[in-house]
This record gives structure tokens, sequence and C-alpha cells, in this order.
């Protein structure tokens, strides 16, 4: 049983940028976590994290560290499969006008 409880999807625009979409999670009914970002990578497309600007980079180099995380492999897979097939479903949507439908 899965307990990611509700995903929300805002397609963007924006032909010039990687970033595809936007999404917020609902965790068990109790915990939201937004600016999740729905990227088109090179092979595929990824759920990208939010992130935050390092005051200097790690000792990976890094700039950028992830605001939060799953802490585990598996739910990381359930969150990044749950967060894709919620924007396909929006991108169906999207392109057979059920958006406007009440």
């Amino acid at each position: 049983m899965s307990i990611i409880t509700n995903i929300s999807v805002y397609t963007l625009n924006d032909t010039n940028s990687k970033t595809v979409a936007l999404a917020t999670v609902t965790i068990a009914d109790c915990l939201v976590l937004t600016g999740l970002r729905i990227v088109k990578g090179k092979k595929c497309m990824f759920v990208s994290m939010p992130q935050r600007k390092l005051s200097k980079p790690d000792k990976n180099g890094n700039e950028y560290a992830d605001i939060f995380f799953p802490v585990t492999h598996d739910f990381r897979v359930e969150l990044k499969n749950a967060v894709l097939d919620a924007y396909d479903e929006k991108i169906d949507e999207e392109k057979n006008g059920r958006l406007f439908r009440r």
C-alpha cells in the first residue's frame, strides 16, 4: 500500500527550459512536499527534488543540495513512478480537453 495520497502536477509552457512541470506530493494525508520538478533529460524524464544553493561547494564539488529526499531506493522509485504517471495523466487531460469539463 502506497503512502502517497495525492499528487498535483502543474505543466509549464517554457520551451527553453528542461523543466516541463512542477509537482506537489501529499504523503499519508499529513505531509505536503512541494517544488518537485519533472525534467526532460537527454534519455528520459526524471523527477528532481527541490534544492537549495550551498554557500560553498561541498567536498564533491556540488553547489546545490536537495532540501528533502527519499531515504530508501524503493520509495525513491515509487515516488518517481507516481509523479511521472501523474504527469502523463495531466498531459493526456490537456490534449483531450478534459481539464475544462465539469
